[in-house]
């Protein structure tokens, strides 16, 4: 589901382009991506925070996904750090193993996180994923299949879940959420079909959807 960068190339689109549109496409091409194929997100708060949370606190993130391990850390060292740095400290517990297990808390071991109690205000994030839509990045229409089923959606969707439980009061203090999407861009053909495209990965709009989680905690939290 969350691979590398696509290798979506144009050169899959020019010859499905008729020779009339394609100076014109290609020359208004990077203006129809920006329009059409931006990542955009949008928040929704379920559970407004009702309990103040400590900016010396620290924040340990579970990301529900299946990204690699270093993957993972990429993630988490350029966008969440960057996002949460100057507000809370955050830690993505694989890289401070040894230092947590000398407190007696293992990472998905959910009875040792008692064992974190009396040694600083801890606090848990959980990033789920709750829905996705990844459809191929390509797609070709005849005339007829175009005017049958109309224009495909060829965007990519993301719906994550964030929730911020407090180790001290023993409950989830904050609930969003995250709805990500990369719109596509559809193109006539001379023959009266068309040809419809995404340039984003599904792995973009789940970054993008995770900065800004972050920021709205952040926000909606105090810090």
């Amino acid at each position: 589901m969350f691979g590398k960068i696509s290798q979506f190339t144009f050169k899959k689109i020019r010859p499905l382009v008729g020779m009339k549109n394609k100076i014109r496409f290609f020359l208004y091409l990077p203006l129809l991506l920006l329009v059409y194929s931006c990542i955009s997100t949008s928040n929704k708060i379920m559970s407004p925070n009702f309990e103040k949370v400590d900016k010396e606190g620290i924040i340990l993130i579970y990301l529900k996904n299946n990204y690699s391990e270093i993957a993972n850390e990429e993630l988490f060292e350029k966008t969440i750090v960057p996002v949460s740095k100057n507000h809370i400290k955050i830690v993505y517990p694989p890289q401070v193993e040894w230092d947590l297990r000398a407190k007696g808390f293992v990472y998905k071991d959910t009875s040792t996180f008692k064992n974190l109690l009396g040694e600083g205000e801890y606090y848990f994030l959980y990033v789920d994923i709750l829905d996705v839509r990844d459809p191929d990045e390509l797609e070709i229409q005849s005339k007829e299949e175009r005017q049958m089923q109309g224009e495909p959606d060829l965007s990519k969707k993301l719906k994550l879940k964030f929730q911020l439980y407090s180790l001290q009061s023993k409950r989830f203090i904050y609930t969003a959420i995250v709805n990500g999407e990369a719109g596509a861009y559809s193109q006539e053909r001379k023959n009266g079909g068309s040809v419809s495209f995404n340039v984003h990965t599904l792995s973009g709009v789940y970054k993008k959807s995770i900065k800004q989680g972050i920021s709205s905690m952040v926000k909606h939290c105090g810090l």
